[in-house]
Parts: C-alpha cells; sequence; structure tokens
C-alpha cells in the first residue's frame, strides 16, 4: 500500500501534512480506503495505524485479531457520529461494539461515519473511547415493553407507533441490528432510543400550506439507535445498543387521527384485553362496544375526513366497510401497544453511554 500517496492526500487536503486531528484523519482515512482492500485481514490495523501515524509498536504487540482493539483505544476521543454508524462489520470486544472493525469494502460514506452533523470534528461531538460517551437526546419507554411486544418492536422491517409526554406521535422503523454480532444487554432497566437529533418540528417549512390538503405530509426524521438502559449512574444512562431505526413525527393529520383514537378508546375502557377477548373467545360484548365507538368516531365528520385521507395514502378505497375495516385495525394497533409505547422526550443534554 502506498503509505506516501496517503500522506501527500491528507497534506493536501488539510494543509498541514500530519495526523494530529484524530477525529478528521479517521474520515479521511475511512475516504481513502473504502474501496481497498488487503490480503490479510488482520494486517489492516497495521495499516491505518500507519497512516494515523499511531504507534505500531503497540499494535504489533498484541495478537493480530486484538490489533484494531489496540488500534481504536490509541485514541482520547472519536465523534459521537460513530452511536450511528452502520458500518458492516464492528468490534465484538466489550467496551468497543460501536467501533467499526474495518475501514474497507464499504462504499457508503454516510453509512460508516453516521450522520454528517455529528461526524464534523467539532469540540461540540468529540467524546471519549473506549466506551462512547456522548450528550443526545431521545426517548425514554415509560414502561418496560418486554411482555408485550418487544419481539416485534426488535424485528428488522417491522413499524411501530410511539407517542411522547406532549401528545406528539412518532413512527419509528426497525433497520438492521447496531451490531452484526451476539451482544449480551444484561440487565435492563427498559428500552429507549437514542437520537441524533429532535424530532419535533417539521422539516417543510411550506408544511402548514400542505395540511390543507390532507394532513398527511411528514415532519423531521431523524437516526437513532434502539438501546437496553442499563444503569443509570451519576446522570449518564448506559445502554447496550440493538437496532438502527429511522424515527419520524407524524404529520398533523395522522397526530389528530390518532389521539381521537386513543381518547375514545380509553373513554370506554377498551383495552388490550378487550380485543384479546374479541380474538381468543370470540366475546360478542367486546366486540359491540368497539363498534359503538367506531362508529361515534366515523360519525364525527373532521374524523372520517382524516380517516378516508390515510386509507387512501395506503391505497384503500373509501367504501364504508373498508374504512371500519381500517379503523378497527387502528383501534386494535392503539390497545394493544397502550401505555407500552408511550415514550418521555429526554434534553440534547442527556449523557448517553453505550457499549
Amino acid at each position: 500500500m502506498a503509505v506516501s500517496f496517503y500522506r501527500r492526500l491528507w497534506a493536501s487536503t488539510n494543509g498541514a501534512g500530519s495526523f494530529s486531528d484524530l477525529t478528521l484523519g479517521l474520515k479521511m482515512t475511512y475516504l481513502s480506503l473504502q474501496s481497498r482492500s488487503v490480503s490479510i485481514p488482520t494486517d489492516e490495523a497495521l495499516c491505518v495505524s500507519t497512516l494515523m501515524g499511531l504507534d505500531i509498536a503497540k499494535v504489533t504487540a498484541v495478537p493480530p485479531l486484538q490489533r484494531m482493539n489496540v488500534f481504536w483505544r490509541s485514541f482520547n476521543s472519536v465523534s459521537a457520529s460513530f452511536f450511528f454508524s452502520r458500518a458492516p462489520r464492528k468490534l465484538l470486544k466489550p467496551g468497543l461494539h460501536w467501533a467499526p472493525s474495518s475501514f474497507m469494502q464499504c462504499e457508503d460514506s454516510s453509512s460508516w461515519l453516521g450522520p454528517p452533523r455529528l461526524s464534523e470534528p467539532t469540540k461540540d461531538f468529540i467524546h471519549a473511547v473506549p466506551t462512547l460517551l456522548a450528550p443526545l437526546p431521545g426517548l425514554l419507554f415509560r414502561v418496560n415493553i418486554a411482555d408485550r411486544i418487544e419481539r416485534k418492536i426488535l424485528t428488522k422491517g417491522s413499524v411501530f407507533i410511539l407517542q411522547d409526554e406532549n401528545g406528539s406521535w412518532l413512527r419509528v422503523y426497525q433497520e438492521e441490528p447496531w451490531n452484526q454480532g451476539s451482544v449480551v444487554a444484561g440487565t435492563t432497566l427498559g428500552l429507549a432510543i437514542v437520537l441524533a437529533a429532535r424530532c419535533n418540528v417539521y422539516e417543510n417549512p411550506n408544511y402548514h400550506s400542505h395540511v390543507i390538503s390532507n394532513g398527511f405530509d411528514p415532519g423531521a426524521t431523524s437516526p437513532g439507535v434502539l438501546v437496553s438502559r442499563r444503569r443509570t449512574e451519576n446522570g449518564i444512562i448506559h445502554v447496550t445498543g440493538l437496532n438502527h431505526v429511522d424515527v419520524r413525527l407524524l404529520g398533523e393529520g395522522e397526530q389528530k387521527l390518532r389521539s381521537m383514537i386513543r381518547t375514545s378508546l380509553r373513554d370506554a375502557n377498551i383495552s388490550h384485553d378487550t380485543f384479546i377477548a374479541i380474538e381468543t373467545e370470540h366475546d360478542s360484548s367486546a366486540l359491540d362496544r368497539c363498534l359503538i365507538v367506531a362508529w361515534r368516531l366515523l360519525s364525527n365528520e373532521e374524523f372520517s375526513g382524516l380517516l378516508v385521507a390515510f386509507a387512501g395514502l395506503a391505497g384503500i378505497s373509501d367504501a364504508f366497510k373498508d374504512l371500519v375495516e381500517v379503523l378497527i385495525e387502528l383501534m386494535a394497533e392503539d390497545a394493544v401497544n397502550g401505555d407500552c409505547c408511550d415514550v418521555q422526550q429526554v434534553a440534547e443534554s442527556q449523557q448517553w453511554c453505550i457499549d
């Protein structure tokens, strides 16, 4: 590998000709090597350590399979963007589960480096290693959902709905595992989502003019990591990463639709058990109670308009029978999830320690 070439590349980009800025150095090294390969995988740590100007003797002093661990532990700080790195392979060493195990064979720089806002080498987003500690916004699940919907919530491709303490609704898209190896969560206090940015505003400056048409334009979105909370110590929440997620604020129309459904269900004392009784016991009285709530909602002109728009976006006709089926599905989803999908927004200054 032509080391001198990469040193010249660094010098021409940074103007300094050195690797003193480790954060920018990591970024430039990745961009230089992302499409390259080595014949012996364990030699990669030697290559990147040389390019970064690190003490190569420390890297060669350990067995080959541990070299990349030593490489990452050489830094005092790295970018908080590594919370959200989607590198195809990460280390399995406790304390370093967030760290990519390779700089190579990953063409998508935004996936490897994480969100651009957090990957810039500024002091605001530089945090300690080996465990990654950073102030970031997030969502805390108020109830431990393990007994009800954790299996669904941890399945790639699943989608679930959350509501925060201010009544705002969020849609969460479950994506690939945060670490591709087997990471044991240990004792958990419940689930949380660490966010790259808060999802409490609408991205489109003309959003409210669009609400008039259908009210379902999406709001702000943010990459996130679904985590299990292990403990809270000195104000720091210690977590284990589970899955990457994408979190999106629902449009105002769907916000209102879901809030009206939830209020109606709670006023009628319809819960998870009600739908279980309908499904397993064929309880006709429970079904009648649900149909009465559905009828009252459909009799509300504002609600029926929102439901027609919601169904239309899903390619469902506005025939009464189809609308009733859509509504019952929404009611069942809300009743089954219930308080389990209530979350609390945490401040951007909240410190998270992830492994």
